[in-house]
């Protein structure tokens, strides 16, 4: 078993988790509105290629961090 303190660190942030959650639902629900055309499906397509870019930028930032304090 985990002990409690430890487990924090597995739940992901709750605003991130949220907010993401909210923002997909919006969009998926907005589909029938825009009759689920390529540009609202775009929508989405760019949202997840720019948050997957930052993602990488920020990895690769922690990892030249902590590869100088090391």
């Amino acid at each position: 078993m985990i002990p409690q303190a430890k487990a924090w660190g597995l739940v992901p942030a709750t605003r991130s988790s949220n907010g993401t959650l909210v923002l997909t639902s919006l969009w998926a629900a907005s589909g029938s509105v825009f009759d689920y055309s390529q540009t609202w499906q775009l929508i989405i397509n760019t949202g997840t290629t720019f948050a997957a870019f930052l993602m990488v930028f920020l990895i690769q930032t922690t990892q030249n961090r902590d590869g100088v304090a090391i």
